[in-house]
């Protein structure tokens, strides 16, 4: 099971989460530094900052980390722009919980295949 970080301008409520901090998280790198997190989820379009922006200072913490993005602003350039940051998913708003469940689901079978 994953250990998620979660900063979202609306808080997900998919019954997954271990902790879901605050929207306007200034640094969440330390959040990742304290604890054992192995899978971001990250909203693209946070109040103060891109979601993509966070995930090489989130790298540089956790390197094996893995990383959902989610958006509600679905255009082919910005699913460019944050696929260069190689995000294992791209996620379009909205939708449900069990979708986010089902995704992490085959993430974590993909995670244990893996060598």
């Amino acid at each position: 099971m994953w250990k998620l970080l979660i900063l979202s301008s609306r808080m997900l409520n998919s019954g997954v989460t271990e902790l879901k901090p605050r929207p306007r998280e200034k640094r969440p790198w330390k959040k990742a530094r304290s604890k054992e997190f192995d899978l971001a989820v990250l909203d693209i379009f946070l109040p103060d900052t891109k979601g993509y922006d966070l995930i090489p200072r989130l790298k540089e913490v956790r390197p094996d980390m893995w990383f959902v993005t989610i958006t509600g602003y679905n255009t082919r350039e910005l699913e460019l722009t944050v696929r260069q940051h190689r995000v294992a998913y791209f996620m379009t708003k909205p939708f449900e919980p069990f979708a986010l469940k089902a995704v992490l689901d085959h993430m974590e079978k993909k995670r244990n295949a893996s060598p």
